[in-house]
């Protein structure tokens, strides 16, 4: 099967900082866009210019840059944010201005009290003055897309196309999407734009179907997916890049399609994110979670000890990280035995017995234990040399 390359659209620095709580500095946004563009992502969107001055000096400023991905700009189809961008953006080249158009009912009715030709006429200013502005790459962002009728997408689609629109973004706005509905709108865009012109999808997690939402969208031949870190974002957040990366590295061949970034740099960012902007991360997080790579079960660890593709499918060494073990009343003598043989120590099963039940006792006073423990256990009830021992990752109950 000949795979397609999905192109990653990254929007911590805009859709991401919206968040209560990732309010990023002019430096630190420039830090991430550094950042973001080593784990060699193709669009970055930095920000949207006339909100507030900070956005737009970090605009400008990544504007001057010729070696990076395409920078993206946020605006309305207005007059004022398409001449303030502009303005910000000095040198237009590899730059992508992505434009808000309102398209289901409910937005266009209700949040902007007009008609759906008021949003189509909206749409064909908005192109034309990106145009007259010098953009000449244009994004249609079309906001609650997972909520509008094919009537309206069409309309609109069709007229931002006639006038220079060069990628249509279908965006789940309020995360109602399913996957079923999702290949039905991504099929359906295609039929409306062709092959000539990108389809791209924004996808919200309110339940918790973000990443289930972008593999649909690939499946059903969506060119562009647009991703936070760590999923970050509007309410419960955006479709988390490192999530959707990990099964297009894994599932690549079932799904005929790969993303092509630095997988082992993506964990890394993704921490100093988190710390950066004080943000918890869920120990079961995929990917980057303490407990990810990390293994407690006394049968599991039995598996993995003996191959390790018995217990394990994602591999922590492709994202930078590594495989550790955790001693627990679940651990059984598995993990003790390994590390004291590694160590020229083949103790019998009743001092092995021994030692969990001592090792236990320790983990219920000091609720930690380290691989180094098992040896110093050893020594104190059979009176034997301690040695070194080997790194087997983070131990503890």
């Amino acid at each position: 099967m000949r795979k397609r390359k999905i192109e990653i659209y990254d929007t911590t620095l805009r859709d991401g900082e919206q968040a209560p709580g990732n309010s990023m500095s002019i430096d630190m946004k420039l830090k991430y866009f550094e950042q973001i563009s080593s784990i060699g992502v193709d669009y970055i969107e930095a920000g949207y210019p006339t909100s507030n001055r900070c956005d737009y000096e970090v605009c400008r400023i990544i504007s001057y840059e010729r070696e990076r991905p395409t920078l993206v700009v946020f605006s309305r189809p207005t007059l004022q944010d398409i001449l303030t961008s502009s303005e910000c953006i000095v040198n237009k080249e590899n730059v992508q201005l992505q434009l808000l158009l309102s398209v289901s009912d409910l937005h266009i009715e209700k949040k902007r009290k007009y008609s759906l030709d008021d949003a189509v006429f909206e749409t064909i200013e908005g192109c034309k003055l990106a145009r007259e502005y010098g953009f000449t790459d244009i994004s249609l962002g079309l906001e609650d897309a997972s909520r509008a009728s094919k009537k309206n997408l069409k309309a609109i689609i069709e007229a931002g196309i006639e006038h220079g629109a060069n990628t249509i973004v279908f965006a789940d706005t309020v995360g109602c999407a399913t996957p079923k509905s999702v290949d039905d709108s991504v099929r359906y865009i295609r039929s409306l734009v062709g092959n000539e012109r990108k389809v791209s999808c924004h996808f919200h997690d309110d339940l918790g179907l973000a990443t289930a939402n972008a593999l649909s969208a690939i499946e059903a031949g969506v060119d562009i997916l647009q991703t936070t870190l760590l999923g970050i974002g509007e309410r419960c957040g955006n479709t988390a890049l490192e999530q959707i990366s990990a099964i297009t590295k894994y599932k690549s061949e079932n799904i005929g399609a790969y993303i092509d970034i630095n997988f082992n740099r993506l964990a890394e960012v993704c921490f100093e994110l988190g710390e950066d902007l004080n943000i918890p991360l869920s120990p079961n997080r995929p990917i980057v979670g303490k407990n990810a790579f990390t293994t407690a079960a006394g049968i599991h660890i039995n598996g993995i000890l003996k191959d390790r593709s018995v217990y394990e499918y994602v591999h922590p060494e492709d994202f930078g990280r590594k495989l550790s073990f955790c001693f627990t009343k679940h651990s059984g003598y598995t993990l003790i035995k390994k590390i004291l043989n590694d160590n020229d120590v083949l103790p019998s099963e009743n001092q092995l017995k021994l030692i969990y039940e001592e090792a236990m006792k320790r983990c219920y006073k000091s609720s930690s234990i380290e691989p180094g423990d098992f040896m110093e256990i050893y020594n104190e009830l059979f009176g034997r040399i301690q040695v070194d021992v080997e790194d087997y990752g983070l131990v503890c109950i």
